[in-house]
């Protein structure tokens, strides 16, 4: 039954994207863009499988197959339409690092599934942003973004009902969900004066910043927080401190406020007791072995026993799929809650994550990239809402990139995409007034 509704599914999104396209040739691109993020939620909360995948392993399979299809038509469409497909800034990284990781992971025999995702992974955040880009300068900026939004929102407000749900029955629990991209961009465009749609943009900012109060991502509620500053910085124009302070203030107050009032329900208080104090705090104990490192501990501390072992690969790393193979301690917790297989792929942690796949020749490539991405924005700084959002974006990204804010993992694929091409887009957009001037 499950499978069926799944294949019903996919299939339904695209006898949608067909009958769209006919109407308007842009759907074409806009449907399959924006469906595989739609069909990753939808699995998640309905927990649908197939086979003996669980359901995030069904999910990432099936939307990734979604986004391959469109990926391989926007690289058609664009060869037809005769339109580069090179960027001076992207490709470097998330090409020429990128092909050379993949052929370092065939070179060291690593999970040929997990390298081609890997590989996969960037190749698509490259051929986003080339397409995006393209649809910027043909005029369909609004469309897209608001898609974007609207898309994101539907997924959200799946995660919102059923905390709520959940809130009120009093068996509350996390089950993920909270957009950080979408809560700042309804935030920036909804301060700007430059956009339409003020009332949706009031609710695309409010639902996914409820949802992400009840998900307890401690490190994205600090992030929120930086961002919502920096973009009221950058906002400013001639506007004194006082304004920008009080302005910040009112904000972080509504914020905190909604926590208070959501930490007067019992059930929600216990859970944040938990998730906030027990898990921060509280050592895990696995065989009377006490452990005091989280996670991400463990995994940066095992990149760099790896390197201590093997010196030389530091320079040019594990290639892409390399995977950290679990031992004892804190390990076993986590081959306990989340690999059977007794090794870990996934590293909570972009910098090191790039150093193990890459090495030093491919962080520091993905380092320049980020640093003239936002040399550039600084240079060109527009005070359009969209700009300085990508921007604002991009820097607390630079800390981000520590925690689970990553570039190169399936989930922040067509966020980043959106940040990357906004960027490009408005770089484009200078260079053209000033060769009109």
């Amino acid at each position: 039954m499950e499978n069926n509704l799944i294949v019903f599914l996919f299939i339904s999104i695209f006898i949608l994207c067909a009958i769209f396209s006919i109407v308007k040739p842009i759907l074409l691109i806009i449907v399959p863009l924006f469906s595989y993020k739609i069909i990753y939620e939808l699995i998640i909360i309905f927990n649908l499988t197939v086979g003996n995948s669980v359901a995030t392993q069904t999910a990432l399979r099936l939307s990734a197959l979604v986004a391959g299809i469109f990926c391989i038509l926007s690289i058609i469409f664009l060869i037809i339409n005769k339109y580069s497909l090179y960027d001076k800034f992207l490709f470097p990284f998330f090409i020429f690092v990128n092909f050379i990781g993949f052929i370092s992971g065939l070179i060291f025999s690593n999970d040929f599934v997990y390298n081609v995702g890997d590989f996969f992974n960037l190749f698509q955040i490259y051929i986003f942003s080339i397409i995006l880009v393209y649809l910027f300068k043909k005029g369909h900026q609004d469309i897209l973004i608001f898609s974007l939004i609207f898309f994101s929102l539907i997924a959200d407000l799946f995660y919102f009902s059923q905390y709520s749900i959940m809130l009120f029955n009093g068996n509350f629990q996390r089950i993920m969900g909270g957009n950080i991209f979408l809560v700042l961009i309804s935030f920036c465009l909804f301060f700007s004066n430059d956009t339409k749609y003020k009332k949706f943009y009031m609710i695309s900012f409010f639902i996914p910043l409820l949802t992400l109060l009840f998900a307890s991502y401690r490190g994205k509620w600090i992030l929120v927080l930086l961002g919502i500053g920096l973009f009221l910085f950058l906002r400013q124009e001639r506007k004194s401190f006082l304004t920008l302070f009080s302005t910040f203030i009112k904000s972080f107050t509504f914020i905190v406020l909604i926590f208070l009032v959501l930490y007067q329900l019992p059930t929600f208080k216990d859970y944040i007791n938990k998730r906030i104090v027990q898990e921060t705090i509280i050592a895990y104990q696995e065989d009377g072995d006490t452990e005091s490192q989280s996670q991400k501990y463990y995994e940066t501390f095992k990149v760099s026993q790896y390197f201590y072992n093997d010196p030389i690969k530091i320079f040019f790393g594990y290639g892409s799929g390399a995977e950290i193979q679990i031992d004892k301690g804190v390990g076993k917790y986590i081959l306990k809650k989340w690999d059977s297989r007794g090794k870990l792929h996934y590293i909570h942690n972009t910098y090191f994550s790039n150093l193990f796949r890459y090495g030093l020749f491919g962080l520091i490539i993905f380092i320049s990239t980020i640093f003239f991405l936002i040399r550039s924005s600084f240079r060109n700084l527009d005070r359009n809402g969209l700009h300085i959002f990508a921007l604002v974006y991009l820097l607390i990204g630079v800390i981000g990139f520590s925690q689970d804010f990553m570039i190169g993992v399936y989930l922040g694929i067509l966020e980043w995409s959106f940040i990357f091409s906004i960027i490009i887009y408005n770089n484009y957009k200078k260079a053209k007034d000033v060769q009109t001037v």
